[in-house]
């Protein structure tokens, strides 16, 4: 660590942080980069730097979000965009960044801190671990056939006219798992499709496609209609012609559960993880189930 600076972001690194990140495994555009701060979540002493001699060889983002925790709404750090230059790995470099934004995210007075990795990624993994954090939730996903099956509920893509009801889902939702952002998860455009009864909405979730598939993912429902959302949404997709589908989500959730319901048990359990640190006391998640939605960085 001899002649290594630790330090935050300053106006002028971006270009010196494009380098780095050409010299790692990029994974965020530089256009995207330079927004950085429209997250309200992120300011500069969110951003720690390593550099040597000039050029910056390390790069972490911790951003804050609210979620909610123990019953009402807490602030939690979050890590993301750690990244090393390979020819200085080994030195300790990654723990000081490390320790420097946990040491950030306690100043600030954050509840816990989350961060996404995979149990295979050596030797971030093992790093976090050694640092206190632990899983809080684990990657699954499945792949299924749609079929047509009997449902009360109806399913088309989310549409203004579902805002209210939907926006009552995805409270009764961040009470019943963590961790959930109080800001995230709301449909915003056909991309979600909404099961509803009568136009009340009950449930929602993200559709996109990954090889001409569908895949979804970021379902957020009443606990009690589970078994209905998911039977509306699989009778919708067989209706549009689709034959094989796959659902993300993780290990021990409502959807995974209805899914071994009816048979779907051929899940690929993912090496991706939520890990959290708390801060102060273990935190209390009352028996809710695990969700991934939270304070990821982008």
């Amino acid at each position: 660590m001899k002649d290594v600076v630790i330090r935050y972001w300053k106006e002028g690194d971006d270009e010196g942080i494009f380098e780095l990140f050409d010299r790692t495994d990029r994974w965020v555009s530089n256009e995207a980069y330079h927004k950085k701060f429209d997250d309200r979540g992120l300011t500069p002493r969110g951003i720690v730097l390593a550099e040597m001699d000039g050029l910056i060889i390390a790069h972490l983002m911790g951003t804050r979000k609210e979620i909610m925790c123990e019953g009402e709404a807490k602030i939690f750090g979050g890590i993301g965009q750690v990244m090393v230059d390979k020819n200085y790995r080994g030195r300790g470099i990654g723990k000081a960044i490390l320790q420097r934004i946990i040491q950030y995210h306690k100043d600030g007075n954050c509840r816990g801190i989350l961060l996404w990795t995979q149990d295979s990624r050596i030797p971030a993994y093992p790093m976090y671990e050694k640092s206190g954090f632990r899983i809080a939730a684990r990657r699954a996903i499945y792949n299924f056939q749609p079929g047509k099956t009997e449902s009360s509920l109806s399913v088309e893509p989310y549409a203004k006219a579902f805002e209210d009801h939907a926006e009552r889902v995805r409270q009764e939702w961040m009470r019943a798992c963590f961790p959930v952002g109080i800001r995230s998860m709301k449909p915003a455009d056909a991309n979600w499709l909404v099961a509803h009864r009568n136009g009340q909405s009950v449930g929602y979730i993200h559709i996109g496609e990954r090889d001409n598939i569908p895949f979804l993912s970021h379902a957020v429902g009443r606990l009690d209609e589970a078994y209905e959302i998911c039977s509306a949404v699989f009778s919708f997709l067989a209706e549009l012609g689709h034959k094989k589908a796959v659902w993300q989500t993780c290990v021990d959730s409502v959807w995974e559960a209805e899914l071994h319901r009816r048979g779907f048990r051929e899940g690929h359990i993912a090496s991706d993880v939520r890990m959290c640190l708390p801060i102060g006391s273990p935190i209390d998640t009352n028996g809710k189930r695990p969700e991934f939605d939270g304070c990821s960085t982008w």
